[in-house]
């Protein structure tokens, strides 16, 4: 999963929640969530906010940059994935 403009974590904690809490193990056990977070001061609340259950912190990763810089996608990544953007304004 891959959040832009992550706010405060608070979508992000949540979708963990529900993945430990209803989702197989193996699902919640392998995933990631990368949140890319322009600000650096909402990228250390998102940390904050998700370390709160500590086995989150595993899945979770913060990249500090812009999301619209192509460059910092890096290789295309065949996986699949789901991309959240709430409350994003371009």
């Amino acid at each position: 999963i891959y959040e832009i403009g992550g706010g405060s974590g608070t979508c992000a904690k949540c979708v963990l929640d529900y993945m430990m809490l209803n989702a197989p193990p193996k699902v919640y056990n392998n995933m990631k969530y990368i949140s890319v977070e322009i600000s650096s001061s909402l990228a250390e609340k998102q940390l904050e906010t998700v370390g709160e259950v500590q086995s989150h912190l595993s899945k979770f990763t913060v990249e500090h940059r812009d999301a619209t810089d192509i460059a910092g996608w890096g290789c295309k990544d065949p996986q699949p994935c789901w991309v959240l953007m709430l409350e994003v304004c371009t």
